[in-house]
């Protein structure tokens, strides 16, 4: 039982929490969305595909420091990676009841995730690469996958949409590699957020969420739902504000690029906007 507990801790399936966004951003930009897929779709992602891609970055990293969702992981178990098999197995089973379109998707999204990770490809070793592998899978890819889930695909009218998607993952994303420099050294990994620097990885960020505001304001204008932007700035100001204040300090004093700091920016953000969605979600239907 231990075991097991300690396997499923490696699955950080609380982590999904910092991924709904997208989804939910997604899926509140429908018109007639299945409900019953929307559901099962949200179950495949949030509850298989991505903890199963959590465990098997950690099993191949054998990470000794923090890492996203847990400060002080445990040691990596005998039963992680075949837990990772089931996972994804089940994953693309259940997506298959959907649409065989929504589960070529899915396979789409295992494979990159694994690429990421696995020894023998390890895209990780290339900042660049493994930066747009993130920004495009875990933004628009991801969006185009949670509305093929809901049966409601709009590639024409959602174009601005995905693009913000992505930009708000590549905003985030380089933010939660800044306390893993020398960890990700020490394992022959070179991230875009090793080879900016801290200063280059707050301004990298800054822009990313600069363009995300800029294809969100073209989405809704476009829709005619001016207001659904400024509430999006409303919800979006207490972790700009956090992060102009946590840039400020770690540019004084490295010491607050650690893995508490970057927890409480990577939280307050996806709470923020999760909040934000669900809101949309209502108002649009």
């Amino acid at each position: 039982m231990q075991k097991l507990k300690q396997t499923l801790i490696l699955f950080r399936f609380h982590f999904s929490i910092l991924l709904m966004p997208v989804f939910l951003f997604a899926i509140s930009q429908t018109t007639k969305p299945i409900w019953w897929q929307t559901i099962l779709g949200f179950f495949i992602l949030h509850l298989l595909v991505y903890p199963s891609s959590n465990a098997f970055n950690s099993y191949y990293d054998r990470d000794k420091g923090s890492i996203g969702g847990l400060k002080n992981p445990p040691a990596i178990t005998s039963w992680v990676y075949p837990l990772t098999i089931i996972f994804d197995s089940l994953a693309i089973v259940l997506s298959a009841l959907i649409s065989i379109q929504f589960a070529l998707m899915v396979i789409g999204y295992i494979i990159a995730s694994r690429a990421y990770s696995a020894k023998n490809i390890r895209l990780k070793k290339n900042p660049l690469l493994s930066y747009l592998v993130v920004f495009i899978f875990q933004g628009g890819y991801t969006y185009i996958m949670s509305q093929m889930a809901a049966g409601d695909l709009h590639l024409v009218s959602g174009f601005y949409g995905l693009q913000a998607a992505s930009f708000l993952i590549g905003g985030v994303y380089p933010l939660t590699q800044i306390y893993q420099h020398r960890e990700d050294a020490e394992r022959g990994d070179i991230t875009i957020s090793m080879k900016l620097g801290l200063k280059g990885t707050f301004r990298l960020s800054t822009v990313m969420f600069i363009l995300a505001a800029i294809f969100l304001y073209m989405h809704f204008a476009s829709n005619y739902k001016l207001f659904h932007f400024y509430l999006y700035l409303l919800f979006s100001a207490p972790s700009a504000a956090y992060l102009l204040w946590w840039m400020k300090n770690t540019n004084r004093s490295p010491q607050y690029a650690d893995f508490t700091f970057t927890m409480i920016m990577s939280t307050l953000s996806a709470v923020s906007m999760n909040i934000y969605f669900t809101i949309l979600l209502f108002l649009n239907h």
